[in-house]
Formats: C-alpha cells, structure tokens, sequence
C-alpha cells in the first residue's frame, strides 16, 4: 500500500494529523478513491467492496467521584451533499451509530451496570466519520482518563462481551440493510472434561454456554480440536455431539484438547484447553482439575481525594496474553490537573513497559502439571473446574487430585461484594473435597491465593474447612517479593532441593506478585517449604487418613522444567505413600 497516499496524508509534518486520517483513507483505498482529496492524482485503490467503516475509540473526560462518562457515538452527514458515491444516503451512518451504540449500551447495563450513561448520538464532521466512503461511525466506548470507566475498560470480561455487543451491532445493521434474517455466533463451551473410559479410550464431554440476550445464538454443532506434546492443534474434528471419544495412540505423550461451538452464523471462542496422557508404567491415573478460570482487571481504590489503579496489591490477571499497561500509575491525586502530555495529572503512569507483551491466565495449566505428572511416571487427565465441583460426578475412584488454583480468588463485581466472581472455596467445591478425602483421596493444591482469599471477606466456614481438611491457616498475603523457596528440614525424607517461581512480568508465564504464607494446622501436618527471601512458610504437607500438598504459590510458575519434574516426583511419591 503507498505510504505516500495513506500514511502520510499531511507530507510527514504532522503526526497526530496522519494518524487519524490514515485509516479513513485506508478504508477508501480499499474501496479505490483517487487520492489525495483535492484528486490531484489518479492513482487507483484497490476495488474491494467494504460494507462500513468502525473507528473504536476511547475518550478522555473525568468524573469527581464514581460517575461514568459513558459511550458517545458519532456519525457525519455533512459531505457530498449527503450521498455516498454509490448513491447510499449518509444517514445510513446513523441507522449504524444507533444500532452499535444501542448494543453496546443495552449489554452493559444488562450484564455490569445498570446506570451506564448513554451520551450523544453526534451527527458532527468529524473525519473518521466523515471521509469513509462507506457508512462510518466513530464510537468513543468510554472515557481512558476516569477511573469510574477503566475499572471496566481494564477488565477482560468487560472487554470481550463489549467486544461482542459490537459485532452484534454490526451484525444486525447488515442484517436489517440487506433485508435478511441473522444468526450470532455462540458462546465458548462450558463444563468441559477428559475422562479415563477403559484401556486407551477416554472421553470428551462438554456443555454449551447459554447467551439469555440472544437465544438464537445456540450452537449446533461442535469441532473438537487436538495436538500432541508441543506441537501446533490439528484442524479439528466436526461433530454434532456434545461429547467425543478417542484412543490414544502414542503412549508417554500429552495431548491437548480444546473444543469449540459452531452455528451458521460462525465459531465461537475456544474453550480452555485440556490435557491427558498415559504412562506405559503407570498403575494410577492422577485427575487435574483446572480450578483457575479467573480474568480480572486490576485492584483499584478510590478514597475521594486519592485514587487509582492499585498495581502492588493485584495486577490483575490477563485474557491469554496483553500489552495495553504502558507502566505502573504514579499519579494518585484527583486535584493534579493535565498540563500537557509531559505532565499529564492524575493518572500519569510510567512508560517502562510499553508494548511489552505480559502473560495472564492461557487456560492450558494442566498442560504443565500433567506433563510433569508423566515425567513422574504417572498417567492424568483433567477437567475443569466447573465439572469437577458439579454434584452429579464422582471422583473417589482417583488416588490423587491436582488442583490447580493459579491467581484465582475470590473478586469483587467491580466493588460490589455482594456479587463475587471466582472464589475458591464454594459450597460446592468444600463439598467436594469433604467427599473424596472420605474416601481417602489425596490432595496436590497450590495457588497465590489459597490461604489469602480465606481472609479477604473473613469466611468462618472457609476457614474452618481450610484447617480440617487441607490441614492449615492463612498467615498473610504478599510474603515475598522475590520467588526462591526451598523445602525444610520437617518434610524430610520425602522432600529436598530447591526452586523458584516467576515474580516479574514474563511473556511465557504470568507474574506472581502476592504468594501466601499459609502454616500447618492440626496433627500429622509441617511447614515443608519456605520462601528464601522471608523464611515465611510456603506449604505444608499432611499425613493421615489420607495426605496433602499446599503450596501457597502456583506450581506451575515454577520456571524450570526440571524443578518442576522435580518437586512433582516427589509429591506424587508423598501423596501415594
């Protein structure tokens, strides 16, 4: 594409001014206009029929206290004399502007909150809305600058169903100008899980997700896809099932699994991945339970005359990977005015990581646990979290359950403690555990927040069930900055050695900026780790009706393979006993 007609519209003398007019003369480049607009040249684009043009902006604006500032939504019908060149009148870009803004609004008062403000529908001339040859609209989905809108914004849920509500929008304006009906994609499956049938066999099974704004977004069909080891996924396989079965054919191999849900109006997101494997020497098969499903933006406060992002206390956790963190907020204090970029107020942030791409939650950790499981020399498989906790299953034929809990925790609804997301310790989970250790099924827990997240809202019965059958206490949260532990005299001779664990922004692991102290509870239970740096405690083990590993960081952000492989040996070889 020629710099020199798109890229640099204003002859390389003004920047901002070519960054926003750039991608309207893209658009119409596309579409074949002579440029530049005075048709000076007749230079030809390139023919491709475009249906609309969506500029999707963030605006700038604050509120004094928790007010939103809210979606504003502009559109232009000031050019040619109110036609597109082919004869479209420029107020289909309003029919556009209000069936997006309409969406967008309508989904997020009905999932996030209710008083979302709605600001204008702006028939202004501005350029992004006015040079597209095609319907245009300029959407300013909320304001960057406000913390009431960016404890949203900053949010991975917030983000995808937004991102969704305006496919819809789009979705449906198509619908309604090309006078047809429309079908929208479903929603990622859910209760997701890999069970052992019989020799080499296993099992996938699945739910659909139901969408309650769009019933007709039902899927229909299904496509399971698969690898092995490191390699990339396969194709997929279609099926109309709500579940697949396999024979494994390469014994002492992981493979991977992930399902998605089609309809006639396209595939949905993929589900969380999950992993199984067999050891030829194997006589027990190991259940990991992916218990970490957590997304979230990050901590926040407001006290009235400080607020903003409280980045030392929780980053948040990232869909799969991100860069929109240019640095950490510096700047707390509302009454800082901007003054210009260089000193911008409230809000200014450092830019020391500025397109850095960090990882989140990859959905794909029994991937690393059960890999080290068969280094151990044990067969697994995995389910989700959902499944595992569902009160139709059982799971006492299992010696040993893995339980991978990550950066999950218990999560305001965007400061409303009455409406918590991704806590550990449910009802149905604590019932669950109640059932297999009865049994005399084996626990392997660890996570960031295991003992923390018994302490946030102080929940009795959580914390009685943590001293009865994990068999220990929280101490503290934040108990060490740096990610060296090593395993104590006390669990000797079932644990030695060494191993640290990610505390930095990675792109191939997520940061572990809060691991927990958490102390043995009750007899047959010892401190069997310690973090280096504070000698705080950093697991404990439990021998007695049956045995339990917790590990107050994620096992899995160990950075080594080896010590990885490591310490699983010899949890495995301590829970089996």
């Amino acid at each position: 594409m020629p710099d020199t007609l798109v890229y640099s519209p204003n002859a390389y003398r003004n920047d901002y001014n070519d960054d926003y007019q750039s991608r309207s003369l893209w658009v119409n480049y596309l579409m074949a206009e002579p440029f530049p607009e005075d048709g000076s040249t007749q230079e030809k684009g390139l023919g491709i029929p475009l249906d609309l043009s969506l500029a999707f902006h963030t605006d700038a604006g604050v509120t004094p206290g928790d007010s939103v500032i809210g979606t504003l939504a502009i559109y232009s019908t000031a050019s040619d004399n109110g036609v597109f060149p082919d004869g479209t009148s420029r107020l289909a870009s309003r029919d556009l502007s209000d069936i997006i803004q309409s969406q967008i609004v309508d989904d997020i008062r009905r999932i996030y909150n209710p008083e979302w403000t709605r600001r204008g529908l702006w028939d202004r001339p501005y350029y992004e809305a006015r040079k597209p040859d095609v319907p245009a609209m300029l959407l300013e989905l909320l304001s960057h600058q406000n913390l009431a809108d960016l404890k949203y914004g900053l949010d991975p849920e917030f983000r995808f169903d937004v991102s969704r509500a305006v496919y819809k929008g789009i979705l449906k304006y198509l619908a309604y100008t090309e006078g047809r009906d429309y079908v929208v994609q479903p929603l990622p499956v859910t209760d997701f899980a890999i069970m052992p049938l019989s020799g080499k066999t296993i099992r996938l099974s699945w739910k659909p997700a139901n969408d309650e704004s769009e019933p007709g977004s039902q899927p229909d069909r299904y496509v399971v896809y698969m690898r092995t080891g490191e390699n990339g996924f396969d194709n997929g396989t279609l099926t109309e099932k709500t579940f697949y079965e396999f024979e494994i054919d390469s014994l002492n191999t992981v493979y991977g699994f992930k399902v998605t849900a089609v309809n006639d109006g396209g595939e949905s997101f993929d589900s969380e991945i999950l992993s199984v494997g067999i050891n030829e020497k194997s006589t027990s098969t190991v259940l990991i339970v992916n218990g970490f499903d957590r997304v979230s933006g990050p901590a926040w406060f407001d006290n009235g005359s400080q607020a903003g992002i409280a980045w030392w206390k929780d980053r948040g956790v990232a869909y799969h990977h991100d860069f929109i963190t240019i640095g950490d907020q510096h700047d707390f204090n509302r009454k800082n005015p901007w003054l210009d970029d260089d000193s911008p107020g409230w809000g200014a942030s450092y830019s020391d990581i500025a397109g850095t791409v960090t990882a989140g939650n990859t959905f794909d950790y029994p991937y690393l646990h059960g890999k080290a499981v068969m280094e151990a020399g044990y067969s697994f498989c995995s389910v989700s979290g959902v499944y595992f906790c569902s009160q139709d299953r059982s799971f006492s034929d299992f010696k040993i359950v893995d339980l991978i809990f990550g950066e999950q925790k218990s999560t305001s609804f965007f400061g409303d403690t009455s409406r918590m997301r991704f806590s550990i310790y449910t009802p149905e989970f604590m019932n669950r555990i109640r059932e297999i250790t009865a049994s005399g099924t084996s626990l392997f827990m660890s996570g960031s927040y295991v003992g923390s997240d018994l302490l946030t809202y102080n929940d009795s019965t959580a914390i009685r069930f943590a001293g009865e059958y994990l068999h220990f206490m929280p101490r503290t949260g934040h108990a060490a900055m740096t990610g060296d532990s090593y395993a104590t005299d006390y669990a000797k001779p079932y644990f030695s050695g060494s191993f640290r664990f990610n505390t930095d922004l990675s792109r191939s692991i997520y940061q572990v900026e809060a691991p927990d102290a958490i102390e043995p509870h009750g007899k047959g239970s010892v401190c069997a780790f310690r973090y280096g740096e504070t000698n705080s405690s950093a697991g404990v083990i439990y021998e007695g009706e049956y045995n339990s590993v917790v590990l107050g960081f994620p096992f899995e952000t160990i950075i080594s393979g080896e010590e990885r492989a490591s310490l699983m040996k010899q949890i495995l070889k301590f829970l089996e006993k």
